[in-house]
């Protein structure tokens, strides 16, 4: 009951008027903005489930988007040494798609300005780190990522261990299981991909994946002890013929393995589902929530079946923001479907708003950083191809994701997109020391 005092409208003033000063203050630090776009999802949802803080701190990071964005504007310096044309050509490609449905009057505009902020806000915050971010600030980055890994286990700990809770509440500072997978997936790539380069031990990387498997253990999990051993896949594979990424992989998976039992002690009811069929049927058959939603794998296909029945439905949606709900607002699709619960998977929620075509250009996105990251690691000085790696890794994965949750179109959006920007932040400081380096020369 104390914590109540938070949704009182002296306090929510107050808030407002702290987040006026805080805008003034960060107007020309877009560095310090990214640093809290990436920092402050890993704890807004404690705030609110755990102390009770009001909803609507859960869009300051559009504020702090919005600033990105007014700052990437403003800025004159765009000469980049940045070969962004994959990326960028899947932007345009996906913008002209979720045009369509309201250049035809299909769908909303109003649901459209929703829809701009939920998708955008990745691509603003990926050009925004490649523009403004240095290898300096990757480094501080990702040790900040891996260094909320104990911080959060022992929240975990605290959460199975005192407060009883089991399952999907057991996910630490995120609070959604969703977020703590991306963090986990991000940790293991970077914990594997600075072995294998040599940058850090033997016994740092192998504390830091055996926490992340506990974690994984702790919140249930299932899906980590497959996830972590094709993160050293990937990267053994990239890395070939690195001897430091293979033997990690090994080992890595092994202990990925041997780690299932040990969740079976902790969540008995879960003894029967590391079979093939098992496995299956939870994924295709069984619904993901409610006895009438839909499945991971099934949802894309029955929304195109059974609810997206015309031809240009099934091609561009029903408009981007169309199938979304937001501030207390929700669309006829989504008061119409939502016992579906089409919108916990990214790909049956693009499917319902922008349509096969749509899906296809936003998954051609991550595709395009995949091939522009293994470009990039090719190219690459060998103490600087470790970084690549990460990314190749994670965006493989933000691929794989969208059918397992929705990570990528919701909250916890900025982890995912600055990996993204990782290669080309390197390339890009690449490119100007070199250029440095020749005017020097000639001077």
């Amino acid at each position: 009951m104390a914590f109540s005092l938070f949704s009182s409208p002296p306090v929510l003033l107050a808030i407002a008027l702290a987040g006026v000063i805080a805008v003034l203050i960060l107007w020309n630090k877009p560095v310090i903005v990214i640093y809290l776009q990436i920092a402050y999802p890993c704890v807004m949802n404690y705030l609110i489930i755990q102390f009770h803080f009001p909803t609507v701190i859960r869009y300051c990071t559009d504020i702090l988007t919005l600033l990105l964005f007014l700052q990437l504007l403003l800025n004159r310096r765009i000469n980049l040494k940045v070969n962004l044309r994959k990326p960028f050509f899947a932007v345009v490609l996906f913008t002209l798609v979720a045009l369509v449905p309201f250049l035809m009057g299909s769908a909303s505009f109003v649901y459209l300005v929703w829809g701009v902020r939920v998708i955008y806000r990745g691509y603003v915050f990926f050009a925004a780190c490649i523009f403004f971010l240095t290898r300096r600030d990757i480094d501080n980055l990702l040790n900040f990522i891996v260094a909320l890994l104990p911080i959060n286990l022992l929240v975990c700990c605290f959460q199975f261990f005192i407060q009883g809770l089991v399952n999907d509440a057991v996910s630490g500072l995120f609070q959604f299981n969703a977020y703590l997978n991306l963090h986990l997936i991000v940790v293991s790539a970077a914990l594997t991909s600075f072995y294998a380069a040599g940058k850090i031990s033997i016994p740092i990387a192998a504390i830091g994946i055996i926490m992340v498997l506990f974690t994984s253990v702790l919140a249930e999990l299932k899906a980590m002890f497959f996830f972590v051993p094709l993160v050293f896949l990937i990267i053994a594979v990239v890395t070939f013929p690195n001897k430091r990424a293979l033997s990690f992989a090994a080992l890595g998976s092994i202990a990925s393995l041997l780690s299932i039992p040990i969740m079976i002690l902790f969540y008995p009811a879960w003894m029967d589902f590391f079979t093939a069929e098992s496995m299956y049927q939870y994924s295709a058959e069984l619904s993901y929530s409610g006895s009438e939603g839909l499945s991971r794998l099934m949802a894309g296909s029955y929304l195109l079946e059974s609810v997206l029945l015309t031809p240009f439905e099934k091609l561009f949606g029903v408009g981007l923001g169309n199938a979304d709900h937001y501030l207390g607002f929700y669309s006829p699709f989504y008061l119409q479907n939502w016992r579906l619960y089409y919108d916990v998977f990214t790909y049956s929620m693009l499917i319902a708003e922008v349509g096969l075509l749509g899906l296809a250009a936003y998954v051609l996105f991550f595709i395009s950083i995949v091939f522009d990251s293994i470009r990039a690691a090719v190219t690459m000085p060998t103490q600087l191809k470790r970084y690549c790696h990460i990314t190749i890794a994670t965006s493989i994965f933000a691929v794989i994701l969208m059918v397992y949750n929705a990570t990528s179109i919701r909250d916890f959006i900025y982890m995912l997109f600055f990996v993204f920007a990782i290669p080309y932040v390197i390339e890009k400081e690449a490119s100007e020391n070199q250029i440095s380096s020749h005017s020097n020369s000639q001077s």
